[in-house]
C-alpha cells in the first residue's frame, strides 16, 4: 500500500480517540470489553487496542500483508461466531465498502450482547472533496512510482483489486498477478485519470460520495436498520484519500478539522430495544 505510514499514523490517531469512546459508552472494564473489528485490514488499529490492554478478533475477508495480528477471514454478512459474543463492534472506513448492508447489520446484532454498543468511523463529505480537487497533482507521482516498479510489489500484486468481481477469471495466483500488472500499468499511464471519475467504496462516483458519505445520510441507514445514533465525533486531522503529503502541516490540518474537514466521521451506535 503507498505510505502505509500515513494511514497507520491516521489510524492512531483514530485509536486515541475510539479507546477513549469504549471506556466512556461500553462500561466495563477495558480487560473484559470484548471486540469484534470488522475489516481490519492489516489489522495495524486492531494492534492499537490490544496493546492497550484490549480483547480484540478481527475479521478481514483478504487481508493485507504484512498483517499486525492474527485475523480470521470472513465477510461481515456471515460472522463466525455465536449470539451474544461481543460487547462492541468496531470498523474503521468499512461500511461505505459494504454492499449488503442489511444483511451486515442483521449479523453485527446477532453476535453482539444485548447491551453491546457498535463504534463505526467513514469518510466525510470533506474527504471526499479533498481527495477530488488534489487528483491532479497524484498523476506525475504515480508516474515516477509506476516506472520505478513500485507499484508492482510482491505485497501489491496480490491484492484483489477487484479481480473477484470479474467472473471471467478463474481467480488463480498467476492470472490474478498478470491482470493487475495490465491493470495498473493501463491506469497509471492513462492521462484522464487526472481526472477523479471512480467513486470510493460502493459510491459510483466523487459525486454520488457527497450524498453517500453525509451525516445524515448514515443517519437514515442506522435509522433503516434498527440502529440509534448515541453520538457523533470526528477526526481530528484533515486529509484525502490519495495520501499525498503524508504526516506534514499537521498543526494547519488539525485546524482545518475543526472547521469540518475532517477526514472521518465516528459514529457511536446501538441497536434498538426492539430486537427483530
Amino acid at each position: 500500500m503507498l505510505n502505509p505510514e500515513w494511514i497507520h499514523f491516521l489510524r492512531h490517531e483514530e485509536s486515541v480517540i475510539v479507546q477513549g469512546l469504549i471506556i466512556q459508552h461500553a462500561k466495563k472494564n477495558k480487560e473484559t470489553i470484548k471486540i469484534l473489528e470488522i475489516g481490519s485490514g492489516d489489522g495495524y488499529m486492531a494492534s492499537k487496542l490490544i496493546s492497550s490492554g484490549f480483547n480484540v478478533t478481527s475479521i478481514e475477508p483478504v487481508p493485507r500483508q504484512p498483517v499486525y495480528v492474527p485475523l480470521i477471514q470472513s465477510f461481515s454478512d456471515r460472522l463466525p461466531f455465536p449470539n451474544n459474543q461481543f460487547d462492541l463492534v468496531f470498523s474503521s472506513n468499512v461500511l461505505e465498502h459494504v454492499e449488503e448492508l442489511p444483511t451486515s447489520f442483521r449479523e453485527m446484532r446477532r453476535v453482539l450482547a444485548e447491551d453491546g454498543i457498535m463504534i463505526h468511523s467513514m469518510p466525510s463529505v470533506a474527504c471526499s472533496l479533498l481527495t477530488t480537487t488534489t487528483a491532479p497533482l497524484i498523476y506525475p507521482r504515480n508516474l515516477y512510482l509506476l516506472f520505478t516498479g513500485y507499484f508492482f510489489k510482491k505485497a501489491d500484486l496480490k491484492r484483489p483489486f477487484q479481480i473477484h468481481r470479474l467472473k471471467i477469471f478463474n481467480h488463480s495466483q498467476t492470472t490474478i498477478k498478470l491482470t493487475r500488472i495490465i491493470l495498473i500499468t493501463l491506469t497509471r499511464l492513462n492521462p484522464l485519470s487526472i481526472f477523479r471519475t471512480v467513486g470510493h467504496g460502493t459510491a459510483r462516483s466523487p459525486i454520488h460520495e457527497l450524498t453517500e458519505w453525509r451525516v445524515q445520510h448514515w443517519i437514515d441507514i442506522f435509522k433503516e436498520n434498527g440502529i440509534v445514533i448515541i453520538d457523533i465525533t470526528k477526526h481530528p486531522i484533515a486529509a484525502s484519500m490519495n495520501k499525498l503529503i503524508g504526516k506534514h502541516f499537521l498543526k494547519a490540518r488539525s485546524l482545518l478539522a475543526k472547521k469540518g474537514l475532517h477526514v472521518d466521521n465516528i459514529y457511536i451506535t446501538t441497536f434498538s430495544r426492539k430486537r427483530g
